[in-house]
């Protein structure tokens, strides 16, 4: 089938005009400014939104503030020309389990929640993922599966305590919801709708190729905590003793990505990889967000263990702030961020260090707006010609259509 969009182009244009009521003629624009817009001519409303929250002790507070900011997120998506988009919203949590391994942390001791999307007990949600749909287009939600209000219905969803696994593995728990035989997450995942992903996590992505990585405290291994994941599954080009391979030696560290090759931690590139074969079309149908931990500064310290015994290197945290419930602290989220920065265009980082997540979410959602497009030009128009009678603004129109091939053929419209 073929793809059918519209250009349109725009010359003395610096900013806001409405959209052009009036018969076009033939014209032949001097392009000393202009602007170039896609317009798709059948725009699809339709968006699956998924949320990984992390579930480890210390994220109580950011889950709050989670479902108390979403009418805020809605908001925004609300306002996109048309309304509110056919939703889909489900909610996770990072929680994988340890691969087996017993490590004496009863949080751990279970094998996760494996991606299962969860209504976290709520009552009157009828199914595991809430539904929002306007599925004629005639401007009636004929398609809900929630009692009452959704934002209501979603703060009850997101709240999902902190009693998880405190190994966190998003991107893992991320694929396993995703993946098309997952046995309880059938039919989120609509196959011609846009997909979006947003993370909220205080600590990095410790997803887990191989068992040995929880195994007990060892020489090789070093104490069984979460600074493992940044030891085997981070690279940095130097640390404070000049040896880019020590990473227990204490200090600052410069321009730490993820170990792609590490033998412990999955590749984050497979990760999106994954993603990205689940919208093989333009990279505008998949849009992925974080709010997570600073991905720098990066620096290794000494902490003594809560219940006494030596000091052991543990990862700094890279940011703060004061909440209701005291001081709350975010580890560099280098692996997340990374995963990110290989969605440009269509994928945005806001800190969880920020004092509540109202500026996060209205962020998150007016970036998502891009999936929709937008049938009208934006900017307003500026007379860049002292000696000119005033603004006279062109504009040509052309249809370009795209065959499987990828081949374009544009032709103007008169």
């Amino acid at each position: 089938m073929n793809r059918v969009s519209l250009f349109v182009l725009v010359v003395h244009l610096v900013g806001s005009a409405s959209c052009a009521d009036r018969d076009l003629s033939q014209l032949s624009p001097s392009q000393a400014k202009e602007e170039r817009v896609q317009i798709e001519l059948a725009i699809n409303r339709d968006i699956d939104i998924l949320f990984v929250v992390d579930n480890s002790g210390s994220m109580s507070e950011e889950q709050q503030s989670l479902a108390a900011n979403f009418p805020q997120f809605m908001d925004v998506l609300s306002q996109i020309d048309g309304g509110l988009p056919n939703v889909h919203i489900g909610v996770i949590s990072t929680d994988m389990g340890t691969l087996g391994v017993s490590t004496g942390d009863t949080a751990c001791e279970n094998p996760g929640d494996r991606g299962h999307l969860t209504i976290n007990n709520c009552t009157g949600i009828h199914g595991n993922f809430l539904i929002d749909v306007d599925s004629d287009g005639d401007g009636t939600r004929d398609g809900i599966n929630y009692d009452g209000d959704l934002a209501q219905a979603f703060a009850c969803m997101a709240q999902l305590g902190d009693t998880g696994c405190g190994f966190e593995q998003p991107l893992a728990a991320m694929r396993a919801a995703l993946a098309p035989d997952h046995p309880t997450n059938q039919g989120f995942l609509r196959p011609s709708a846009h997909l979006a992903v947003i993370f909220l996590a205080d600590e990095d992505d410790c997803s887990a190729r191989d068992p040995s990585l929880f195994a007990p405290d060892s020489p090789a291994m070093g104490p069984l905590d979460s600074f493992r994941c940044f030891e085997h599954g981070i690279v940095c080009d130097q640390d404070a003793s000049g040896d880019p391979n020590d990473e227990r030696q204490v200090g600052a560290r410069t321009h730490c990505r993820p170990d792609e090759d590490s033998a412990m931690l999955e590749s984050v590139q497979a990760y999106v990889d994954f993603v990205k074969a689940l919208r093989p079309g333009p990279n505008q149908d998949v849009f992925v967000a974080g709010i997570i931990g600073n991905p720098d500064p990066v620096a290794v310290q000494l902490r003594t263990p809560a219940g006494g015994g030596a000091p052991r290197p543990d990862l700094a945290p890279s940011c703060s702030y004061q909440g209701p419930l005291g001081a709350q602290t975010a580890d560099p989220a280098i692996r997340i961020k990374h995963l990110l920065d290989q969605f440009p265009g269509t994928s945005t980082f806001t800190s969880i260090c920020d004092d509540d997540l109202t500026d996060a979410l209205q962020q998150i959602a007016q970036a998502m707006t891009v999936l929709f497009g937008n049938p009208c030009l934006h900017g307003n128009l500026v007379d860049t010609d002292p000696d000119s009678a005033g603004v006279q603004p062109d504009c040509a129109v052309s249809y370009v259509t795209t065959s499987p091939d990828a081949t374009q053929v544009e032709t103007a419209l008169p």
